[in-house]
């Protein structure tokens, strides 16, 4: 966990992923985030290096924070070289990032419901309910019981059954290289064989 709340925890990830729906951050980019961003609330405090990692992946958090500074210090003059200086000497705590990313990820709370609303929003709602679609239809057809079941069970598992799909599986395969082949001829390509 990142950290000793689930409900905090949740809440930051809940952030990210409001933040990779703003900005189009792939999941693996995400991923490396969510490691960088672990071991920083493990050290309490943020490094240079992680840093380096949290704005490769969403630039325009240096600024969140700098922003965030300039309140919390009441130097509304901080510059981003003073906040370069701070976060190399370790001055950033990681409460301080959560805090932060919090805030960043509230300035693009739409973001999620206009991704939604996308073929690529789409595709991953599919993707993360599918399992459970899956499940619902399949799990009322594994406790049916019914006589035709077992018959078709014995049939799959006959040995003739599986020399038959053999025998199938050939033909279908002669059947495609020689439509290949032909497409091949006709465009004068190898590439169709």
């Amino acid at each position: 966990a990142v950290t000793n709340s689930s409900g905090e925890t949740g809440k930051l990830t809940k952030s990210i992923l409001t933040l990779q729906d703003a900005f189009g951050v792939t999941d693996d980019a995400v991923k490396g985030f969510g490691m960088q961003w672990s071991q920083m609330v493990g050290n309490g405090k943020v490094s240079a290096q992680d840093f380096m990692s949290f704005t490769n992946v969403f630039p325009k958090i240096k600024q969140q924070l700098l922003e965030y500074e300039q309140v919390q210090t009441g130097n509304h003059k901080l510059s981003m070289k003073q906040l370069n200086d701070m976060i190399s000497g370790g001055k950033i705590s990681s409460e301080t990032m959560n805090k932060v990313l919090g805030d960043f990820a509230n300035k693009y709370k739409d973001a999620t419901k206009n991704f939604a609303s996308t073929m690529p929003g789409l595709e991953r709602t599919i993707k993360a309910r599918m399992p459970a679609v899956v499940a619902a239809f399949e799990q009322p057809l594994m406790t049916m019981k019914n006589p035709l079941l077992k018959s078709m069970g014995d049939w799959v598992s006959d040995k003739h059954t599986e020399k038959e799909f053999t025998k199938l599986g050939n033909s279908v395969s002669k059947a495609m290289g020689t439509i290949m082949g032909a497409f091949g001829k006709e465009f004068n390509s190898k590439d169709f064989t």
